[in-house]
């Protein structure tokens, strides 16, 4: 499908699909007035498999789809429209065939690839999208992977995720990263990573689609670190989300209003926070 704008349309990457496809469709329930109990005797399926489809717990079949479309009296173009979406979410990703990417981290990769807007809070490490090589070495000599192998097959691939978000600069497309200033600290314990990873930042800064700013006085974000990801206009069909890292796994919270919040906290941190150009490392 044809995207003016040239940033990668959310609904082409296969986890996005899915995840646009099942908003879709919960949003075609909703207009038909239809309960998920309702939508399910109409549809022929059990109750469960319309939750699952509408929160992309599972994936699904043409039949399936076609009958939930008839059950809600949607259009011929619609229903063209979220087979399109169903057949996209059966495709191989950019990131199946990488084996240090683990499924539930295939979300995330796609919704930064696809993103319009990507506020990133780091209070003590530098964005995954800024860290060089040397710095992600250190970090794992901190929490070493299970093998060597695997080390090495994650440091060959930070750079593949590097280029393939932050590739050239695209209209309305919009990245912050917030740092904490514990992150400068921590930095300085690495003589042999700093000069090349301040000089990766300096590169950043000097984008346009880029702002960087150093956060070192109490704010509301404090407690843990999390990215919100937008993709699209607002109403889009896949809605914005917020990610938080752990150390094996990453969780997702995609109801609007804690969403809202995650991206207040961070507006209201960002404001009061110092410009890169600007801070002095105190």
């Amino acid at each position: 499908m044809a995207n003016p704008s040239g940033i990668e349309d959310a609904s082409e990457a296969p986890t996005l699909a899915r995840r646009a496809l099942g908003v879709a469709l919960r949003a075609d329930r909703l207009s038909a007035g239809l309960s998920t109990a309702a939508a399910a005797r109409a549809a022929k399926v059990q109750p469960n498999t319309i939750w699952r489809i509408e929160q992309s717990k599972m994936g699904t079949r043409g039949p399936t789809v076609t009958s939930m479309c008839e059950a809600y009296g949607v259009s011929s173009e619609r229903r063209e429209f979220l087979l399109h979406l169903l057949e996209r979410s059966g495709e191989r990703g950019l990131w199946e065939d990488y084996s240090a990417v683990a499924p539930e981290w295939r979300l995330f990769y796609e919704a930064e690839r696809a993103s319009t807007s990507y506020d990133d809070w780091c209070p003590m490490l530098m964005p995954g999208l800024a860290q060089t090589q040397a710095y992600l070495a250190q970090l794992q000599e901190l929490n070493p992977p299970a093998s060597p192998e695997e080390a090495q097959v994650i440091r060959d691939g930070r750079p593949k995720r590097q280029v393939e978000v932050l590739r050239t600069p695209k209209g309305h497309r919009r990245f912050r990263f917030l740092i904490g200033g514990a992150a400068f600290q921590y930095l300085r314990h690495w003589p042999e990573a700093e000069a090349e990873q301040a000089d990766r930042l300096e590169e950043l800064a000097q984008r346009p689609d880029v702002q960087i700013r150093i956060a070192h006085r109490p704010h509301g974000c404090m407690h843990a670190a999390f990215t919100v990801i937008t993709m699209g206009a607002p109403g889009a069909l896949n809605p914005p989300l917020v990610t938080l890292e752990g150390l094996d796994a990453v969780r997702y919270i995609e109801q609007p209003d804690l969403v809202f919040l995650y991206q207040s906290t961070f507006d209201d941190a960002w404001a009061g926070a110092t410009p890169y150009e600007e801070y002095d490392g105190g």
